[in-house]
């Protein structure tokens, strides 16, 4: 390998693309620097790169078309998608009509008239593959469901007719399990994927109630639902579609998202209602502050909250930082989330560093809007973690099972406490969501087969040639 880029691209490497220019001559890449993000074009020899277009909104995965003369990119949600059109001729930037639909990892067909990407659905889990044409329009699904579990990161063949894509496999059941801090007392409380997905996701809870009774968790049937498990009677109960759980500070009721908007419901009276009008950008992650006065949410990958009686969503951080939610202090004046940016200590050998885990445990103080975002350490495994209310250690799981539970302290003194869980009742199971008890001496979290994929090919050329049938 030949390092061609002269400085840091100012992202984890999950959040961009390489993808190679038409002449073969250049690299064409996402970056961040200085606050803007940027579409970046490097030489291959390594001597040189330019910067075609940067702005304040997020640019994500581009790629060239063909022949060269357009750029198609992820960024900010506009009113047809999220998808954008930048012409290298004059540098003119125009939104791509998608019909609605967000779309990620776009590659362009050999002859350029269409466009294949990975897509979220709504409401769910999960991704499948679409192509729809260069120029836009309605979207077409190219994944099967009932052969994969969730499709990403789609590739033309050169015959302009085949399509490669990563499938993950139908699996398994994954698994509601709690553990105390010790490592006594493993239970596997209920199944919760009926579908045979692949269930490793940042937006699936579980939830601890206040009082240690219960667990709110999203569970997958037909749809993503909000389901209530009681540790009182181990049951479970179904409460309402969508995903990302919170229990209130009281525990009578709970936050949850559908729709791209934040929904709260008594758990008792369930009678679902909006707190926040649709949110253009998407929302997930939505947590309610201790003190009940607010609710910290995710949208557009940027950390925002908003107030517990509705009202504007307010800038949680200072500057473009990417992040991914991790929880509230106990006194609801800092807040914990993972940048996904190279904030490493000095200290550490970076090569190191980069192989421990996704992004950097940050903090940010809540009383001040926006806050400036303080490096606390660098994160372990490939998942968001939970940190303990106290703010003493944190846990984490992975998407093999081979890592297990960890348990890390956050001052080195007390490092000796580090532990690692593993459960050999289920050996092919990851750990994954882990969630802190309030009296921080138990561990929620869900076993799910650990993260496999294939590559699978789709022969789509009756959709995009279809054969006419005479009479």
């Amino acid at each position: 390998p030949k390092k061609i880029s002269r400085n840091d691209l100012g992202l984890h490497p999950v959040e961009c693309l390489a993808t190679w220019s038409p002449d073969g001559k250049s690299i064409l890449v996402n970056g961040k620097q200085n606050g803007k993000f940027q579409i970046l074009l490097l030489s291959i020899d390594g001597v040189g790169s330019e910067v075609l277009y940067e702005s304040t909104n997020v640019i994500k995965y581009p790629s060239f078309s063909p022949n060269g003369k357009k750029i198609v990119f992820s960024g900010t949600n506009h009113d047809s998608g999220n998808m954008w059109i930048f012409t290298t001729d004059d540098g003119g930037l125009s939104p791509l009509n998608s019909t609605g639909r967000n779309g990620i990892y776009c590659d362009w067909s050999p002859d350029g008239n269409w466009l294949a990407f990975q897509s979220h659905e709504k409401n769910s889990l999960f991704a499948n593959v679409y192509i729809m044409p260069s120029i836009g329009g309605k979207p077409i699904l190219v994944s099967d469901s009932t052969l994969v579990s969730a499709a990403r990161t789609v590739s033309w063949g050169v015959d302009g007719k085949t399509l490669y894509y990563t499938g993950h496999p139908v699996l398994n059941e994954s698994y509601l399990a709690v553990v105390d801090t010790t490592g006594e007392n493993f239970s596997v409380l209920t199944e919760i994927n009926k579908k045979k997905y692949n269930f490793i996701s940042s937006n699936i809870g579980p939830s601890w109630s206040p009082n240690q009774k219960a667990l709110a968790f999203t569970s997958s049937y037909e749809d993503s639902v909000i389901s209530l498990f009681s540790l009182l009677n181990n049951k479970s109960k179904y409460l309402t579609i969508g995903i990302s759980p919170d229990f209130s500070p009281e525990g009578n009721e709970i936050s949850f998202i559908r729709g791209d908007k934040i929904w709260i419901t008594d758990i008792n009276d369930v009678d679902p209602y909006p707190l926040t009008l649709r949110v253009d950008e998407g929302v997930s992650n939505s947590q309610w502050s201790p003190d009940g006065e607010w609710l910290s949410l995710i949208s557009n990958g940027f950390l925002w909250k908003v107030s517990a009686y509705g009202g504007p969503l307010v800038p949680l951080l200072e500057g473009n930082i990417q992040s991914w939610p991790i929880g509230w202090f106990h006194d609801s004046q800092i807040f914990y989330f993972i940048a996904s940016e190279s904030l490493r200590t000095k200290k550490l050998d970076k090569r190191k560093a980069a192989n421990e885990g996704f992004g950097s445990i940050m903090s940010v103080r809540t009383d001040v809007s926006p806050g400036i975002a303080n490096y606390i350490t660098d994160n372990i495994g490939f998942q968001t973690p939970d940190i303990s209310s106290n703010g003493l250690f944190f846990t984490n799981g992975s998407m093999d099972a081979d890592f297990g539970l960890q348990i890390h302290y956050l001052n080195s003194l007390d490092s000796f406490k580090n532990k690692k869980m593993t459960f050999p009742k289920y050996p092919d199971h990851a750990v994954t969501n882990t969630s802190i008890s309030p009296t921080n001496d138990r561990i929620a979290f869900i076993l799910t087969p650990e993260w496999s994929a294939n590559t699978w090919t789709a022969d789509i050329s009756e959709v995009i040639n279809p054969t006419s049938v005479l009479p």
